[in-house]
């Protein structure tokens, strides 16, 4: 039964290995190295056979196909699907202004084609998300005694946001407020 333009119903997501970073970090460090740019690039690599995606990392077909199943995929086609998932997660919508489709049309019209992307995209975000296992998640770490929160760079603000919804003086010691006045100096460098 084909689905529906406008269904929400979650959709069967390709099988991830149980725990990709963990199956990671068990290989070799050459094969680390050697499989980094796939994981990091997905887009790149996703349309490539296995013999091509051998070709281009410099190692035998077989030996690509048994990094693959070593990281926790059935087969390679399993491991394309996961490519797949993961370029199209990782796209932005600049990416989307890039590649549209209304090439030659008005702004307006590829504005409306990103956000109507962005919305999609939301949308799988929001029937493949587990919320049992995130509020069990969220209550393990509201029992925590200490929690430390870092962040650089473009994740700073976000961890000053999470810092101030955690924010509890009763647990407030020394390098709390150290960190709360850095939140302060990053809120007045802002404006």
């Amino acid at each position: 039964m084909a689905r529906k333009l406008n269904d929400t119903s979650p959709r069967k997501r390709t099988a991830q290995p149980p725990d990709l970073p963990k199956t990671f970090a068990q290989l070799s460090s050459g094969r680390r190295k050697l499989f980094r740019p796939v994981l990091e690039n997905p887009r790149g690599y996703v349309l490539l056979s296995a013999r091509q995606l051998a070709r281009r990392l410099g190692v035998d077909p077989a030996t690509a196909v048994r990094v693959t199943m070593k990281l926790g995929f059935s087969n390679y086609r399993e491991f394309q699907h996961y490519l797949h998932e993961l370029s199209v997660s990782q796209a932005t919508s600049l990416d989307t202004l890039q590649t549209s489709k209304t090439k030659g049309s008005s702004l307006s019209a590829r504005v409306r084609e990103a956000v109507d992307r962005d919305l999609h995209n939301l949308q799988r975000f929001r029937n493949g998300l587990d919320a049992e296992r995130i509020a069990a998640l969220a209550k393990k770490i509201r029992g925590m005694r200490r929690i430390i929160i870092l962040g650089g760079d473009l994740a700073a603000s976000l961890a000053c946001f999470l810092h101030s919804l955690s924010f509890d003086p009763a647990r407030l010691a020394r390098d709390d407020r150290d960190i709360h006045r850095g939140c302060a100096a990053l809120d007045a460098v802002r404006w």
